[in-house]
């Protein structure tokens, strides 16, 4: 038994004193630097933005401000209520980024519509993030009226990867960002970043966005299991959230909007020449098309009081796209200030509905 333990101790001792040394090394070259990291842990919601930050966003195609207020919302500090004040829920392409403050779709309806919008937009959120969030903190900023951007990828594809507890918090079962963290560690940051960064790369790989598997899975035709079980938790969360809004008394708008791949036919071809027997396996209209036959189901159903109104954007982006003007960047996949105009006019005009 000695023996046993003077063995384990001559190998984990050296693997320790290494850790502490580099840990060490790290910590007086103060690597890694500070990177884009503008989230913090949540119980009700699992991440959010938090307050008060002020980073620059880097990616290839655009350096930009991001610059939170005491919500943790890329926003203005919120004051007193003036002429009506909208919710906004939605995720990265709501926060804009690679997009200035002014140009941002949030930004451009309050201008549009001479009224107050709360861009309470997270990058990361998916649907379900959405619905605890206004369940945790929803009715506390006084909107008379809430929309949801809901991008139809992985505000479809995953929900599942997220876990509700009883006690109405999120936890997520394959997935960490790197959270700021006070007094952290080099080493675990470092490592968090580097698979934070690997799934970045993926997603500009070869200089382009293309949909991650699971954003296929979405478009397969006849769906598979993963698809079928997206779409089965999409329909729950969205009826959930719908609820959750009615019950605070509120109307809820909905905007759709498609991944670059079914805006950008030159981006659709390509996607199709890497995938054998596209045409035959996939339908990338098909996240719309379900998508809005779960908020026509919703109306229908009377069991509950509510006002939803809700507009697929796909039409007007392709109608942008064939004019020419370029709406996504294209190794980032993100809206681009044409993006985000198009995207502006459709909100505005569902709103405006009588």
């Amino acid at each position: 038994m000695r023996r046993l333990v003077f063995a384990l101790v001559a190998v984990v001792l050296p693997v320790f004193v290494t850790l502490v040394a580099v840990e060490a090394v790290l910590r007086l070259l103060d690597y890694p630097p500070d990177a884009f990291s503008p989230w913090i842990a949540d119980e009700a919601t699992a991440f959010r933005f938090a307050p008060g930050i002020s980073e620059r966003m880097v990616r290839t195609e655009f350096d930009v401000a991001i610059e939170t207020n005491e919500n943790g919302f890329r926003d203005d500090p919120l004051t007193e209520k003036r002429a009506g004040r909208t919710l906004l829920l939605g995720d990265s392409f709501t926060v804009g980024y690679g997009v200035r403050r002014g140009q941002i779709f949030a930004d451009l309806v309050e201008e549009r519509l001479g009224s107050e919008v709360v861009n309470a937009g997270v990058g990361g959120w998916e649907l379900v993030h959405q619905l605890h969030f206004f369940r945790d903190r929803g009715r506390l900023l006084d909107a008379d009226r809430v929309v949801y951007a809901l991008y139809l990828g992985n505000d479809v594809s995953r929900n599942g990867e997220w876990e509700e507890r009883d006690d109405n918090r999120l936890v997520s079962r394959t997935r960490s960002f790197p959270l700021r963290l006070s007094h952290a560690a080099k080493l675990p940051m470092l490592l968090r970043n580097a698979r934070y960064r690997l799934r970045q790369r993926q997603a500009e790989a070869g200089s382009e966005w293309v949909p991650f598997a699971d954003y296929l899975a979405i478009c397969r035709t006849p769906l598979e299991e993963q698809g079928r079980r997206a779409y089965a938790e999409t329909e729950r969360y969205l009826t959930a959230l719908v609820r959750e809004v009615s019950a605070a008394g509120l109307p809820l708008s909905v905007v759709l909007f498609p991944f670059r791949t079914v805006v950008e036919a030159d981006a659709e071809a390509r996607l199709a020449a890497s995938q054998p027997d596209f045409a035959r396996n996939y339908d990338l209209r098909q996240p719309a098309r379900r998508v809005t036959a779960m908020l026509e189901h919703i109306e229908d159903d009377r069991s509950f009081s509510k006002d939803l109104r809700y507009a697929d954007a796909t039409p007007a982006l392709l109608e942008a796209a064939k004019a020419g003007r370029i709406l996504y960047f294209k190794a980032d996949g993100h809206f681009t200030e044409a993006g985000h105009e198009v995207l502006s006019e459709v909100l505005s005009g569902l709103l405006q509905r009588p």
